[in-house]
C-alpha cells in the first residue's frame, strides 16, 4: 500500500509557451521540492434528466464534461519559485545578466494577456502514477510569519488528468539542494506610492513587521465547446492581488495608520488614502554564485479594507493593513515602460530557469 509520503510531483524544465495545448506536453524532467501537500482532483460533471414515473433516480444519466482541479503548497525556496512565477507571468527561461549574478523578473499583466507556462504535471508513486495535462496556474499565495520561512500555495486547473504509464524516472530521481526563504533574512521597505523610487532601499523599517500574505488572482478559466467533453482553450480574465501586512504598533505603524486621519486638535488636517509602494526584499549570501540568494515581492497599493485597532500578540499590540494593488507610474520593474502594480525578482546563481 501506498503512503501519502511517497507521493510526488514532477514537472518538465519547460512548459507548453505558444504550442498546443494540453497535448502531449514535455516530459517531466524535475522533481518540484519543497512542497509540503498537494492534490488533483478530477472534476467529472454528469447530467441527470428528472423523469416523469420515477420517484427516484432516473435512468437518463451520462457525463458531459470532465477537467481536473489542483492545489500545490509548501515552502518558498530560490530554485524552484521561477517554476511557480512562469506559470502565472510571462515565462522567461534566461536570466537578464549575461553573468553572475543571474537575475529573473516577473511583472503581473497591465495592458494585455501575458504568455505564460503551462503544464503536463505528473503526480502520485510507484506504481500508481498519472498525469495533468494543460496544467494552468490560477491563484498564488505567498505568506511569512516571523520565525519561519516564506510558504506558497498555488491552485489551478488541468484540461485532463489521465492515467500515465509511469512516473518518468530522470524525474522520479531527481535530488537537488534547496535554500528556503526565511523571514530572518527578510526586511520591509515602504515608499510613496506616486513619488518613490521603485527598488530603493530606502524607506526601510525594522522591528514592526511580524507577518505578510500576499494573494494573486489571475482569475482564469477553461474554455468549452461542442465537439469535446474537455476543454478546447483557456482564457484569462481581469487580474486582481492583495497584500496584508501585521505590524506591530510601534511610532512607525501608528505613523502609517495617522496618515489616514483627521487630527483632533487641527481643523485642516483632513487625512489622507494610505498608498505606498511596498517592497518584501529577502536575501542570503551562499555557494550559489558571487552575491549569494535574492528574493523581492514589490507591491503598490491602497489600504482600502477595516483597520481594526488593536489586534494582541503576545500583550503587545499589532495592527493590520491590507492593502489593494493600486497601479503606478513609479512603479518601474525591469521591462515595463508605462508602470505596473506588482513584480517579482529572483537571484539564485542559474543562468537558465531550466
Amino acid at each position: 500500500m501506498a503512503s501519502v509520503a511517497s507521493v510526488v510531483v514532477l514537472i518538465p524544465s519547460t512548459g507548453e509557451v505558444g504550442g498546443t495545448w494540453g497535448s502531449t506536453g514535455a516530459t517531466a524532467t524535475r522533481k518540484l521540492h519543497g512542497l509540503s501537500d498537494q492534490s488533483f482532483t478530477i472534476t467529472e460533471r454528469t447530467e441527470a434528466v428528472p423523469m416523469v414515473g420515477y420517484y427516484g433516480a432516473s435512468p437518463v444519466n451520462d457525463e458531459v464534461q470532465q477537467a481536473g482541479e489542483f492545489s500545490m503548497e509548501g515552502v518558498v525556496t530560490y530554485q524552484e519559485m521561477p517554476k511557480i512565477y512562469n506559470g502565472l507571468f510571462t515565462y522567461t527561461s534566461a536570466s537578464t545578466a549575461a553573468a553572475d549574478p543571474y537575475d529573473y523578473y516577473w511583472s503581473a499583466p497591465v495592458a494585455s494577456t501575458q504568455a505564460c507556462a503551462t503544464y503536463g504535471l505528473e503526480f502520485g508513486t510507484t506504481g500508481q502514477p498519472y498525469v495533468a495535462r494543460g496544467s494552468i496556474f490560477n491563484g498564488l499565495r505567498i505568506s511569512g510569519e516571523a520565525g519561519s520561512n516564506w510558504k506558497f500555495s498555488v491552485d489551478g486547473l488541468s484540461k485532463q488528468i489521465l492515467v500515465s504509464s509511469g512516473l518518468s524516472t530522470a524525474a522520479f530521481a531527481d535530488s537537488r539542494s534547496m535554500k528556503p526563504v526565511p523571514m530572518k533574512e527578510t526586511n520591509i521597505r515602504l515608499v510613496p506610492h506616486a513619488t518613490g523610487v521603485f527598488g530603493s532601499s530606502s524607506g526601510q523599517i525594522s522591528a514592526t513587521l511580524i507577518s505578510f500574505e500576499l494573494n494573486y488572482n489571475p482569475n482564469r478559466h477553461l474554455k468549452f465547446f461542442a465537439g469535446s467533453k474537455e476543454a478546447g482553450n483557456w482564457g484569462d480574465n481581469r487580474n486582481e492581488a492583495t497584500l496584508r501586512t501585521l505590524l506591530e504598533f510601534n511610532t512607525t505603524a501608528k505613523a502609517y495608520v495617522d496618515e489616514l486621519l483627521a487630527s483632533s486638535t487641527s481643523t485642516s488636517s483632513t487625512g489622507v488614502p494610505l498608498q505606498k509602494q511596498i517592497r518584501l526584499w529577502a536575501s542570503s549570501t551562499s555557494t550559489a554564485g558571487t552575491t549569494g540568494f535574492a528574493a523581492s515581492i514589490d507591491f503598490a497599493g491602497i489600504v482600502s479594507s477595516p483597520i481594526r485597532m488593536w489586534e494582541n500578540r503576545d500583550g503587545n499590540l499589532t495592527v493590520s493593513l491590507e492593502w489593494a494593488g493600486k497601479f503606478s507610474t513609479a512603479f518601474a520593474p525591469v521591462g515595463s515602460t508605462n508602470g505596473n502594480y506588482l513584480s517579482f525578482q529572483i537571484v539564485n546563481g542559474s543562468s537558465s530557469t531550466t
